[in-house]
């Protein structure tokens, strides 16, 4: 899969938050601040259509944390709020 468009992710720019942490392994603030940068990045439905295509079950991707099942049916659903 084609990976470009990392280069133009928001999380890039912040890179001392713990993207890759499980979840409830930080702080509750620092999972709040990783979902406003992620609600803005430009490129949120490739990074969706990315952690779902490669099955990526750990960190924080898309505005979500990867690590269970429930990620994967989150994932089937369209990020505009269209259903």
């Amino acid at each position: 899969m084609n990976t470009n468009w990392m280069k133009d992710a928001a999380c890039r720019r912040i890179p001392d938050l713990p993207w890759t942490a499980d979840k409830g392994t930080a702080p509750v603030i620092l999972g709040e601040l990783m979902a406003d940068v992620c609600r803005f990045c430009p490129v949120r439905d490739a990074c969706a259509a990315f952690v779902a295509d490669e099955k990526i079950a750990g960190g924080y991707w898309a505005g979500a944390h990867r690590t269970s099942k429930d990620t994967w049916v989150q994932d089937a659903l369209p990020l505009d709020g269209a259903a």
